[in-house]
């Protein structure tokens, strides 16, 4: 009797383990659940795909959630001209890659050779890197201004114009590029 309780306590702890929703330092943005389709609304709009890549135990990862992300995705800072995802690299939740692959968000994580968290990685329509990633988080002071150059470099890449300034937005301006 005591076999048979642990043997369904087991199957039921697995059940919750495979179809949990993913957990990651991000507590608004949108998981990555098909990264293709995210691709084509991304070239309808133009648009990079920046993925977060995170881990719900790397204090940092919810430091550049809570710093940086979570506020530019809530205000809407880039409105339609960029598409923010997140990646929890260590859940074996579902996801469709750009490929129209499914695969788990870890392994996808591995794949696009995510070794450390957080690391935020930008993507265009067809699924390469716009912009180098961005590994780790080194400071306060720099790293908003790194993200920002990365964001813009993309979207100027893709939009077809020269890069934007190399200048960190004030608080009235946070967008230099518009195509």
């Amino acid at each position: 009797m005591q076999r048979l309780y642990l043997k369904g306590l087991v199957a039921l702890l697995w059940a919750f383990a495979v179809n949990a929703p993913a957990v990651t330092a991000s507590g608004t943005l949108p998981a990555a659940s098909d990264l293709q389709a995210d691709a084509e609304a991304a070239r309808a709009q133009g648009a990079p795909i920046l993925v977060f890549f995170s881990s719900a135990y790397c204090p940092y990862c919810h430091e550049v959630s809570e710093l940086y992300l979570e506020p530019m995705y809530r205000r809407g800072d880039y409105g339609n001209r960029l598409l923010i995802r997140a990646v929890d690299v260590d859940s074996s939740r579902q996801l469709v890659d750009f490929d129209g692959q499914t695969t788990r968000m870890d392994a996808f994580a591995q794949r696009e050779g995510t070794r450390f968290t957080p690391t935020i990685r930008i993507y265009g329509p067809d699924g390469s890197e716009l912009a180098n990633a961005i590994v780790g988080f080194t400071s306060r002071e720099f790293f908003g201004g790194m993200l920002w150059d990365a964001i813009e470099h993309s979207i100027s890449k893709l939009c077809g114009v020269a890069d934007a300034p190399r200048a960190a937005p004030d608080a009235t301006t946070r967008v230099a590029v518009r195509c």
